[in-house]
């Protein structure tokens, strides 16, 4: 996966010349040279060995501490969208994610994209801008999730840059005598004629999800059997 590969490149290029340069400053600023009676108070208390231990010890975790910090912020801003455009929904993905697209729910200025990798399932997100695509990062969409009622979650996803919102329905039910032609007795209507999507399905769960590009706070969504 290109994206965090190059995070995690950039990153110990950083810390490097961050050594190099911490390097020149101290041959440059000198630290102040301990006086013999110091010298003879620490070998007396035995106090030397431990305070070079605890140096080394905080200069690691000085290094691990800073390059947690680059690699967040590189995760958190997507470089690469100052100067590549992706063609597609499936060029970000390649890009940024590792595994197999789902299902991609197209919005007004995004789309959602709904993929697995392994026994795992995941979401993510692609900005459209003129005819291209950009990377949206893992912080800029949120979730607000609610339980309803006939055992059913439904979430709310909102890809912050563009204020696309995407709705989400969650289905379990176990008591169903053919589950594999549950689809075709299922009615999801709104007051916006959204068509909903099935985007995934389990022995245990259906999920469909739809773009809405009304939504607001009284938004409300009804499921019926037949």
């Amino acid at each position: 996966m290109m994206y965090d590969f190059i995070r995690a490149v950039i990153s110990v290029i950083i810390l490097i010349s961050a050594y190099f340069v911490f390097k020149i400053i101290r041959k440059k600023f000198p630290k102040k040279k301990i006086t013999n009676n110091e010298k003879s108070r620490r070998l007396i208390t035995g106090s030397k060995e431990k305070a070079v231990r605890k140096h080394f010890a905080g200069k690691i975790l000085l290094v691990l501490f800073l390059y947690s910090i680059i690699l967040f912020i590189l995760v958190c801003i997507p470089f690469e969208n100052l100067f590549v455009n992706f063609s597609s929904p499936e060029d970000v993905f390649k890009y940024t994610k590792q595994g197999k697209i789902d299902k991609i729910i197209y919005g007004e200025n995004s789309c959602m994209i709904y993929y697995s990798a392994g026994d795992s399932n995941g979401i993510t997100f692609a900005r459209k801008e003129g005819s291209f695509y950009k990377i949206v990062p893992f912080n800029q969409y949120s979730i607000n999730t609610m339980l309803s009622e006939n055992s059913r979650f439904d979430h709310v996803y909102t890809e912050n840059y563009s204020g696309d919102t995407y709705y989400s329905l969650t289905l379990f039910n176990k008591s169903y005598d053919n589950i594999s032609e549950l689809k075709d007795s299922i009615t999801i209507t709104d007051d916006f004629k959204t068509e909903f999507s099935l985007v995934r399905r389990d022995d245990y769960f259906w999920e469909f999800c739809a773009y809405v590009k009304d939504y607001n706070e009284d938004y409300t969504v009804n499921v019926e059997f037949k």
